[in-house]
């Protein structure tokens, strides 16, 4: 197993998105599109494609992680371009993946040493995501670029798209809130800077949304793939880097996403971008519930006489209710009755606004 971890340490660096430059255009498509945990087993979508045209089957190779290997049973088809999903049942033994955690590809095996074609990992130090829950996935979304070609990252699917669209993602998140210098007040037109330089914003397809900070120091987009990421500050979209150093943030789905950055423009120090992660939270207990249930909001800077809403939603996006609350506390518990709302079994969707901002959000189930 020894000499194994040190092979997988190779085959990491060979495939793992994360810690490419992206500066050779000319490194092959993976072949690894997105992978799913069951309540039983494991799914993994890998297609084949003119780079690897020499292999008809999967008889020759590997499916190797972190704490597993295994072989395929013979008979596999593995065409250019044909689109094939894999299970433990297509092993030759069972093969072991890690949802909270472990990094897969399908490598070809020359002497001691693994070949990796493509792979995907999460959920480790370095991945570009968190460990995949309930029906969420880890799957690739492809850009098309200019100069380059193509080049890809690792984003949350949800729900997975196992057996179709591979490349292609289709959930996005809502990623909001406030940058603020030293003395808290806003900064305007400032560049929150976070994607590859190759990517260029709107040079790619499809493209990634632009982000910078109004009058107030507000921004906003909801649009944006569900996955870690580095912010840089820019003073402007062309601008320098504003302190020296980034922040990791991680964008789930379903989640408000929201953030609070704090500024030190007059340089005097390290890490003087302090992010608030985040300054409010909201849930519902008891969840499911048949006639009433409680909201919890939660928040690390309450200031008197600060109001908001909660917006109800039905699953389709239909506003069911609006409620007024008062957030100047720093625990705010407000009962809320539903019997009289005559509302179908089923998935509600809940955020809270303050100044038709969405600050946080949560789900609950009607029985």
């Amino acid at each position: 197993m020894k000499s194994f971890n040190a092979v997988f340490i190779l085959i990491l660096l060979s495939f793992s998105p994360s810690l490419l430059t992206f500066s050779n255009p000319i490194i092959p498509p993976n072949v690894m599109y997105e992978i799913y945990f069951g309540q039983w087993s494991w799914e993994i979508e890998i297609m084949n494609n003119e780079y690897y045209a020499e292999y008809e089957n999967l008889d020759s190779l590997w499916l190797v992680g972190k704490y597993d290997t295994a072989r395929f049973e013979p008979g596999h088809s593995f065409l250019p371009g044909e689109l094939v999903v894999i299970t433990n049942y297509d092993m030759l033994t069972s093969m072991y993946i890690e949802q909270a955690g472990d990094g897969v590809c399908l490598c070809e095996k020359w002497g001691n040493y693994f070949f990796p074609l493509g792979g995907l990992d999460w959920g480790l130090a370095y991945s570009e995501v968190t460990a995949p829950v309930g029906e969420q996935s880890i799957a690739i979304q492809r850009f098309h670029l200019p100069e380059y070609d193509w080049s890809d990252w690792t984003a949350k699917e949800q729900p997975h798209t196992i057996n179709s669209n591979p490349g292609d993602i289709n959930k996005r998140s809502a990623f909001s809130g406030y940058v603020r210098d030293e003395n808290d007040q806003p900064m305007e037109n400032i560049h929150l800077h976070y994607c590859y330089p190759q990517f260029l914003y709107y040079d790619s397809d499809p493209t990634v949304p632009i982000i910078m900070t109004n009058s107030e120091g507000y921004f906003h987009s909801d649009n944006m793939y569900c996955r870690k990421y580095s912010i840089h500050f820019l003073n402007g979209f062309w601008g320098n880097d504003i302190g020296d150093t980034a922040i990791l943030i991680n964008l789930e789905p379903d989640s408000a996403n929201y953030f609070e950055f704090k500024l030190d423009t007059l340089l005097t120090g390290i890490n003087e971008i302090k992010p608030i992660i985040p300054e409010f939270s909201i849930f519902n207990i008891p969840n499911p519930s048949s006639s009433q249930t409680k909201f919890i909001i939660e928040t690390s800077n309450p200031k008197p006489d600060q109001k908001g809403v909660i917006k109800i939603y039905s699953e389709t996006g239909y506003i069911i209710d609006i409620v007024p609350v008062e957030l100047k506390d720093a625990k705010q518990e407000l009962n809320y009755n539903f019997n009289d709302k005559s509302l179908a079994s089923g998935l509600y969707i809940y955020n809270l606004e303050i100044k038709n901002r969405k600050v946080a959000s949560g789900k609950m189930i009607i029985q």
